[in-house]
């Protein structure tokens, strides 16, 4: 698994961009590398760019580390702020939804989409991509 990030500090969003294989635990590390970011803030947002990724043995325990491990950073991670999953494939998308209806309860919005322009608008509405 390769994972880029980006820091957009005029748009206060991270992109975090895997590609190959991606674990729960790889979403983790990549987490704790953008946390760790002297650009990152507390509440920016989050766009995941899973296009040219995909989940390694994805299973309910895939969604229950990862809700785990956001209840673990949320303080670091501040309030309010929006995490934008793209993914390029149904199972994919099925997992990241029962993701997002398992997160209920966490200071942020997720969802789901298929394609990187909407998630973008979703968190930056009115803004041209």
């Amino acid at each position: 698994m390769k994972c880029f990030r980006s820091i957009d500090t005029g748009h206060h969003m991270a992109v975090l961009s895997l590609h190959g294989a991606v674990t729960a635990r790889d979403f983790c590390d990549a987490t704790d590398s953008m946390l760790h970011s002297p650009e990152f803030q507390p509440g920016f947002s989050t766009l995941w760019d899973l296009r040219n990724a995909r989940l390694k043995n994805p299973c309910r325990q895939f969604v229950g580390t990862l809700i785990h491990y956001a209840e673990k950073i949320q303080t670091n991670r501040g309030l309010n702020y929006k995490v934008a999953i793209v993914v390029n494939n149904e199972v994919d998308y099925g997992y990241m939804r029962m993701l997002c209806e398992y997160a209920v309860k966490m200071p942020a919005e997720l969802r789901v989409f298929r394609f990187i322009s909407d998630a973008f608008q979703w968190i930056h509405p009115g803004v041209l991509v």
